[in-house]
Order: structure tokens, then C-alpha cells, then sequence
């Protein structure tokens, strides 16, 4: 996709995403997960609600640009075995291959109470979010995507219980990125007043943090990530767009996928000493690990992709 037809918005939804994503598994080792020496039973204050609430914005972040993106019509020109063949290649392919990876690098970092090798690490987020774009497929290609979906849906019960459990939750937050999609969010904004929006949307948005100030256990309302986007379009977010930023989006899969290796690493290597210093530093190791390892490799598999396809183009030529 070329940075003419990218919407930077969306841009920054999904690095906002992906940074809180990585700011809460680099907190979970302290909580307990994966499985370590490092599991701390008396914790700073504010540190469990952050961690519980970068997680879940981070989530409801990222399902509601995939239901944002689904939705634009150029998703609906391509058949619906097309359209399965890909999304399966694009998640459940590498669920199953990174799921084996980890596995077999860190058998050691799965917990007693979660016996299913793929719903014992990050990637369960994976098969949910394709079991949300086959549940939304129904309103375009009808039958079939119904027997598909609940054929899936059995399959999942079976054998990724937390999968399904997860697609209960952020199956609504989808709805709302696909409905907001479908319905042309961006000219609806267009209609009315920068200064207004923004000051409405943030204002329900610190209203939203007040009422679910108990974060553990505390839901956030679907509409939050429709707020952001809404905040970030009031105050033009999306004039921010520098180089980093852009690669930073277009990797963000990758990063999704590897940075848990990352923090898995640290942890086995770097236990004795991350348990001797503070907290802060800790969270900032895995951190900074978790992004710049993955993002670093990420950068490297597209260099060789692209100097691949320049060979192959030449060749042909």
C-alpha cells in the first residue's frame, strides 16, 4: 500500500495499540506470566491498574481497526474462498507455526492452568480475530460464512476454549470498527467542527476512565477506540507521519507476533539480574526488548523480501 492511501489515523491507532500491547506483557512478568522467578506478590501503586489497562485498550484498539479495515469495499470484490484462503494464511498460519516455535523454545513458560498450547501464550488474539472477520463476512457472502463460522466455532470450543471466551468480549468492539467503516465515520467527522469533536470525544474518554478508575475487573465501553479515533482526527493526529512511524505500523504484526520471544528471552537469560533492580527498570528492559529486537527483525525480513522480489522482478525482465 502506498503512504498516498494510507489513513493516518488508523496509522496511529495501531502503533497506539501495539505500544500498549508491549507495555503490558513487559509488566506481566512481575505478575506471574510466563511462568518465573520474578513474580512479585506486593506491587507499586498503580502498577496492576496500568497493566490491566494497557492491555485492554491495546486489544480494543487493534479489533477495531481489523472491523474498521474489513469493512471498505475493496474487501468485498475477492470471492469467499478467496477471502478465507487469505485471512487463514494471514492468522492462522502463523498461530499454528509461531505456536510450535514457542513451544518448543519455551515449554518451560506455560502455566498448569492453561494446557493449550496456543491459549497458553499471546497468540489466541490471532484465531479470535479471524473468527471475527468470518462472523462479519456473513453480511456479505450469507451461507456459506455461516456454516464456515459455526464450524469454526465448534473446532474452537474444542480445542481453544480462551479463544472463544476472548470472541465473546471483542466481538461487539469489531462491530463497532466495521459499523464505524461500513458507514463512512470519517465523512460524518468531516461535517462538524474539529474543536467540538475533540473536546466532546476526550471529554467522554476521562469520563470513561473515572467510572472504570478500578481498572481489574472494570470493562471500558465499545465506543472508547471510536473515541480516540475521534480525538486523534479533532487534533490532527494524522499530520504525524514520519518514516519511523509509518514502518513502525507496517510492522506492527511482526512486532505482535516476535516480541513475546523477546521477553521470553530476557527472562532465561537475564532473570538473576533483572531481580535486582527496580521494577521501573525491569518493565523498561522488557520494553524496550520487546520492540526494538522484533521491530529490528521485521525490518530485516522486509529488506530481504523486497531485494528478493527485485531479483525475481529482473530475472523476468
Amino acid at each position: 500500500m502506498s503512504t498516498k492511501s494510507l489513513n493516518y489515523n488508523i496509522v496511529a491507532l495501531r502503533n497506539v495499540a501495539l505500544l500498549c500491547i508491549l507495555l503490558h506483557h513487559a509488566m506481566c512478568p512481575y505478575i506471574g506470566w510466563p511462568p518465573n522467578e520474578l513474580k512479585l506478590t506486593d506491587f507499586p501503586p498503580f502498577f496492576l491498574p496500568i497493566c490491566s489497562l494497557s492491555k485492554k485498550l491495546g486489544l480494543d484498539i487493534f479489533t477495531f481497526v481489523s472491523g474498521y479495515l474489513l469493512s471498505f469495499p475493496s474487501r468485498k470484490n475477492i470471492g469467499f474462498g478467496t477471502f478465507v484462503w487469505k485471512k487463514s494464511l494471514r492468522l492462522i498460519v502463523p498461530t499454528i507455526v509461531f505456536g510450535i516455535v514457542y513451544m518448543c523454545l519455551f515449554p518451560h513458560f506455560f502455566g498448569t492452568d492453561k494446557p493449550y498450547w496456543i491459549n497458553g501464550t499471546h497468540l489466541w488474539y490471532l484465531p479470535m480475530i479471524f473468527m471475527c472477520m468470518i462472523m462479519a463476512s456473513i453480511i456479505t457472502y450469507k451461507t456459506r460464512s455461516i456454516v464456515l463460522f459455526f464450524s469454526l466455532f465448534a473446532f474452537c470450543c474444542i480445542l481453544m476454549p480462551r479463544t472463544i471466551s476472548e470472541f465473546m468480549s471483542y466481538m461487539p468492539v469489531f462491530a463497532v470498527g466495521y459499523v464505524a467503516g461500513y458507514c463512512n465515520f470519517d465523512g460524518f467527522l468531516q461535517r462538524h467542527n474539529r474543536l467540538k469533536v475533540g473536546l466532546f470525544a476526550f471529554a467522554l474518554l476521562i469520563f470513561q476512565l473515572y467510572c472504570n478508575r478500578k481498572w481489574m475487573g472494570g470493562d471500558w465501553y465499545l465506543i472508547s477506540p471510536l473515541l480516540i479515533y475521534s480525538v486523534f482526527w479533532a487534533f490532527k493526529i494524522d499530520r504525524f507521519k514520519p518514516k519511523w512511524w509509518i514502518n513502525l505500523s507496517r510492522c506492527s504484526f511482526g512486532i505482535f507476533l516476535l516480541h513475546q520471544f523477546a521477553i521470553n528471552s530476557v527472562i532465561f537469560f537475564f532473570s538473576d539480574y533483572i531481580s535486582e533492580i527496580p521494577i521501573v527498570f525491569g518493565v523498561g528492559l522488557f520494553f524496550t526488548a520487546a520492540l526494538f529486537v522484533s521491530w529490528l527483525l521485521c525490518f530485516l525480513y522486509y529488506k530481504v523480501k523486497q531485494l528478493y522480489y527485485s531479483k525475481m522482478t529482473t530475472l523476468k525482465a
